[in-house]
């Protein structure tokens, strides 16, 4: 059986790209809307050079010092800021009536443990998933998305990680 896709997006054009290309699709349903710790609307920024470079977050200060410095997109930060929608997974969870997730992926441009802490106690009924953190270079100001900090969290949780990507950045894990 086919599941259904719940995504997420707060930025208003990479959102209307994703409702062109999802249109008539009712196995795809699409939030405008950011994941969050809190529900409080809060300030997302963006870029005008790359589209999904944008965060709750402000760009780390020593980024451009880094080797990821050499992008543009860092170089020049962040063009754009609006007010966004934020969710708890937890919330969503209760509202949309979601018994099991079969994969999670995470891709919340600093924001990746505290989406994983908007789960509170729904997140034993997530299988698997993928989560990107920082493990050397920080990308965004104020927010702990560090790598050993996300594996750990999942570990507690009751997941083991399968595997690493490059430098570390993303960790797929399963339920034990």
């Amino acid at each position: 059986e086919e599941g259904i896709v719940y995504a997420f997006e707060p930025e208003p054009k990479l959102f209307g790209k994703l409702v062109e290309k999802f249109n008539g699709n009712d196995k795809v349903r699409l939030f405008e809307q950011a994941v969050d710790i809190d529900e409080n609307d809060k300030t997302f920024y963006s870029s005008d050079l790359e589209s999904g470079i944008g965060s709750l977050y402000h760009l780390h200060p020593e980024l451009v010092n880094s080797e990821a410095g050499i992008y543009e997109c860092y170089k020049q930060g962040f063009h754009n800021s609006y007010q966004v929608k934020c969710t708890r997974m937890d919330t969503f969870i209760e509202r949309e009536g979601i018994q099991n997730i079969d994969m999670l992926w995470i891709d919340a441009q600093g924001n990746d443990l505290n989406v994983l802490k908007s789960f509170g106690d729904k997140l034993s009924i997530v299988q698997q998933g993928r989560c990107e953190c920082t493990n050397i270079v920080p990308l965004y100001d104020g927010i702990d998305n560090y790598y050993g900090d996300v594996a750990a969290f999942l570990l507690k949780n009751g997941f083991e990680r399968l595997e690493t990507g490059v430098e570390n950045r993303k960790i797929s894990y399963i339920k034990v």
